[in-house]
This record gives structure tokens, C-alpha cells and sequence, in this order.
């Protein structure tokens, strides 16, 4: 789905491991790359990307899941038990990622400050609202 979303706009997305994209990159043998800030600055390819488009287009999403079945067996009680539970982390997994993305936002921000790589001091991030509405 999200190569299909990319294509339709114009791009042409090349899925490939993980292990090739810094080089692939460093080669120029792809132009750019999209993962999460916290891939981007463990896998360090900010030093060969010199660019961040901070989009909030896709994320990842930690899901509690049960079967239907399951569920529907349950009291009306239990429900309620399981809904709250799901409710709440729910809203801690939403601050956990808020959280990550300003500690990766800001890792990256003084990669630029103190270059390690081969990036230009004038790429600097422009910082746009982390929130994620939803």
C-alpha cells in the first residue's frame, strides 16, 4: 500500500534491506530514503541524506489485538476491563512516540550543529509541530 500511495505521486519508491540503504544512498544508487527519525539516526544515514521532511504521513502503530471471538465470550464487565486497558495505552503509546520523535528530532538537529558526516551546515532541520493529531 504505501509503494502504491508513493508511485501515485509521482516517486519511484525501491523497497530493499535495510543492511543496503546506506550505501545505496552513499552511492547515489537511490536518491532518498523514508523511515522513522529513530531508524534515521541509529542507522546513521543522516550523513549521506542530507535532507528531513518531517511529514507525519505513516507511522508505526503498537496494536493490542484479540480475536472477535474472543471478545464477544466475554462479560460485559470484562469488556469494559479490556476497552479502558486499551484506552490507556493507547494514550501511552501516543506519548511514548511523542517522546521518541523530539529525543531523535534533536539527536539529528545536533548532527547538523557538529557535522560527523559529509553534510553541509546550511541543511539545517526546520522544525515543524511534532504532535501527531488522531
Amino acid at each position: 500500500m504505501t509503494v502504491a500511495a508513493f508511485e501515485a505521486l509521482g516517486a519511484k519508491p525501491t523497497p530493499m534491506a535495510l543492511a543496503e540503504v546506506f550505501t545505496s544512498l552513499q552511492q547515489g544508487t537511490i536518491e532518498a530514503q523514508e523511515n522513522p527519525l529513530a531508524m534515521i539516526e541509529t542507522q546513521s544515514f543522516y550523513e549521506v541524506c542530507p535532507y528531513l521532511i518531517l511529514t507525519a504521513h505513516l507511522r508505526a502503530w503498537v496494536y493490542i489485538a484479540m480475536g472477535l471471538a474472543q471478545y464477544n465470550r466475554l462479560s460485559d464487565s470484562q469488556k469494559a476491563v479490556v476497552d479502558q486497558a486499551g484506552a490507556e495505552c493507547q494514550a501511552y503509546e501516543h506519548e511514548l512516540f511523542l517522546d521518541n520523535e523530539e529525543k531523535y528530532y534533536n539527536q539529528l538537529q545536533d548532527h547538523r550543529r557538529h557535522p560527523r558526516g559529509h553534510l553541509p551546515r546550511r541543511h539545517l532541520l526546520q522544525r515543524d509541530d511534532l504532535s501527531v493529531q488522531g
